[in-house]
């Protein structure tokens, strides 16, 4: 039996929080009988990838706990877990280039910990950006530069608008 067999749809069952589980892979489809080639025509089967389970904060409580965090807390949370993602995206890059050197594809990636508004609000302030800018991860950098070519992008059109106005005005 290959373990994508044994695999189970549970979404009738619910756990103990009242929260129906995670979606589960549908069992495989019915072997043609050939199961003893891989692609490259061998006879010995490739080894099938451990089944991963997607953990996420699913507690309201952790949650919570997270969303309370200090904005610097959360930055420097997430730029530790965007450097681990990029290890695990070249990781997985190595395995899927050259699968005999790297045998084990990378790990999911993680979740980065969610921003408020407020947050968000606080990094348009330019002394809070500068206060904590060796703590943001690359996303937040980046988001931050589309944020002000788009401000700056509105200055210019506003201008340019007072501009055609006042050109448009006759003398006295």
């Amino acid at each position: 039996m290959r373990v994508s067999e044994s695999i189970v749809n549970t979404s009738s069952n619910i756990n103990p929080n009242s929260r129906p589980p995670p979606p589960q892979p549908e069992p495989a489809a019915p072997s043609t009988g050939d199961d003893t080639t891989n692609e490259a025509g061998n006879d010995v089967p490739e080894p099938m990838a451990p089944l991963q389970t997607h953990h996420t904060h699913i507690s309201e409580h952790v949650c919570n706990i997270l969303w309370a965090l200090l904005l610097s807390l959360k930055l420097s949370h997430n730029k530790k877990i965007e450097a681990k993602n990029l290890v695990r995206v070249d990781k997985d890059t190595n395995h899927q280039i050259n699968p005999i050197n790297f045998p084990d594809p990378g790990s999911p990636q993680a979740s980065i910990i969610s921003l408020t508004e407020e947050d968000k609000a606080n990094l348009c302030n330019p002394s809070i950006v500068h206060e904590l800018f060796d703590l943001m991860p690359q996303y937040i950098i980046s988001w931050l530069t589309a944020e002000d070519v788009h401000t700056k992008e509105l200055k210019r059109k506003h201008d340019e608008s007072l501009k055609d106005l006042v050109k448009g005005c006759k003398p006295f």
